[in-house]
């Protein structure tokens, strides 16, 4: 488990065993590294038997939100709900927020981000945020 699945596929080939192959995303396992073995390792199995080899996907697609209006509070928890973090965050004029924007609380909303909403990007990515002085 874990390795790429070309090595888990010739280990099985050389040990005699047919192997069959499935796929599944994973946010823990590498996209091509192998998730699961069915039957799983260590387990006996007939020569010539047949072993499902899952590899990973890499993490699942999901829907970058609208953030556009929202305070740097509700932009981070919008993110965070779907499994996204946030990435560089800058004035409009390109100013660096990073390490600063949580202190800001309300006063600053986000009139910029880097994603178009609804493109699906994987799980675990960053969208860069543009944040301005609220209203």
């Amino acid at each position: 488990l874990g390795e790429p699945q070309q090595a888990a596929t010739s280990e099985l080939q050389g040990a005699g065993f047919q192997v069959r192959l499935a796929s599944a995303y994973s946010t823990s396992v590498p996209k091509g590294d192998v998730v699961s073995e069915s039957p799983a390792p260590g387990t006996s199995a007939a020569y010539g038997s047949t072993v499902t080899v899952t590899v990973s996907l890499g993490p699942p697609d999901v829907a970058a939100p609208d953030l556009v209006g929202d305070t740097f509070a509700q932009a981070e928890s919008a993110l965070s709900d779907v499994g996204l973090i946030y990435g560089s965050l800058t004035t409009p004029g390109g100013l660096s927020l990073n390490g600063v924007a949580q202190y800001l609380g309300s006063n600053v909303v986000v009139v910029g981000q880097s994603v178009v909403p609804g493109s699906e990007v994987p799980v675990g990515s960053a969208i860069n945020l543009v944040l301005a002085p609220g209203s």
